[in-house]
């Protein structure tokens, strides 16, 4: 009885809400027994990402203090360590920018010197030498790539660490391209350009005969995008101006597919609200933030929808798991990047 109540009680201890709660409500013990938990964890991230052992156990150092300061507003939303690899990420970022730039003042002399010195070895360091190829990479390939590879994170959680969605604009422009070249059915791909924010690929779109439908508004440029209530605000606005054009479209061209994509909200609530010729397609890139709001809404949506695509069969299988979409809806199709 005794022992199962202690397998119990370390249970508890080893579960990083449990400590996150205990550390919030006083017991600092429990703040050291998260570092033991992760430090290695973080600092083998480091390692892999910049590549230099004497940067490791400052950087290291560095994280778990600003995880210290920064615990007590921990909102329970995410994993912990979905939070504390996203630190160390920004971590790593600042100190390869500080690098960046104090590399401009390192004297020419010293470069050649470090070229002369780095010939081939007998005995080959493979640990080494794969270090060295993945420090060659820029940071938007290199981050993704420890993450993923050496560290075996899921698609998702790289998402959620680099607070990035996998895919989107890009994947529109190269899907709407790729429709409009290779597509056996001809269709003739137009683009909803809502507030101008396609505007700096007109010329792109023309040359691939892809034609843009205009919305009267070009306030795009303008709308705040830093913040996650910035951006909740433009998306807001954006769907405020968008609401009776778009229903004029699809009442007035009847096109016979609409692809929601980037903006998905409007043309939802609409096809569930208005009785529409259109079959709607929903377009999914990387792995979507599931809030109580998305959650709820692309699941009492799920009967009107044509089709929905999804870049992964990880979230395919994620979506059945948690009976959002009907397994006849869903669709495996890669992001178009």
């Amino acid at each position: 009885m005794q022992q199962n109540q202690n397998e119990d009680q370390n249970k508890f201890y080893d579960d990083d809400s449990g400590l996150i709660q205990d550390f919030i409500d006083g017991d600092d013990h429990a703040f050291s027994r998260l570092v033991a938990k992760h430090k290695e964890k973080v600092r083998n991230l480091v390692y892999l990402t910049l590549g230099d052992t004497d940067a490791v156990d400052d950087i290291s150092q560095d994280v778990f203090i600003s995880v210290f300061h920064k615990l007590k507003d921990f909102r329970f939303e995410s994993k912990f360590t979905t939070w504390l690899y996203r630190i160390t990420v920004n971590k790593c970022r600042d100190h390869l920018r500080k690098k960046k730039v104090r590399s401009i003042f390192v004297p020419i002399e010293n470069k050649e010197h470090e070229l002369k010195t780095s010939g081939r070895q007998d005995n080959m360091d493979i640990p080494g030498l794969v270090r060295k190829a993945i420090n060659k990479l820029p940071d938007k390939l290199k981050i993704p790539l420890v993450l993923r590879d050496i560290d075996g994170f899921s698609y998702k959680e790289i998402a959620d660490q680099l607070e990035c969605e996998v895919g989107t604009v890009k994947s529109t422009l190269n899907s709407a391209i790729s429709l409009s070249k290779y597509s056996k059915e001809k269709y003739k791909v137009k683009i909803i350009n809502t507030c101008g924010e396609w505007d700096k690929y007109l010329e792109l779109f023309k040359k691939n005969n892809i034609n843009v439908i205009n919305f009267r508004f070009k306030f795009f440029q303008y709308l705040p995008k830093n913040g996650f209530i910035s951006s909740r605000i433009s998306y807001l606005i954006i769907i405020l101006f968008s609401f009776f054009p778009l229903i004029k479209i699809l009442k007035k061209e009847q096109p016979e597919f609409i692809i929601m994509h980037l903006i998905t909200s409007l043309p939802i609530v609409l096809n569930n609200l208005l009785k529409f010729k259109t079959k709607f397609i929903l377009r999914i890139s990387g792995y979507p933030k599931l809030n109580f709001f998305r959650k709820i809404l692309w699941k009492i949506s799920s009967k009107n929808l044509f089709c929905v695509t999804c870049p992964t069969k990880d979230l395919i299988l994620d979506f059945k798991k948690k009976e959002i979409f009907t397994e006849d809806k869903i669709f495996y199709l890669q992001d178009a990047i």
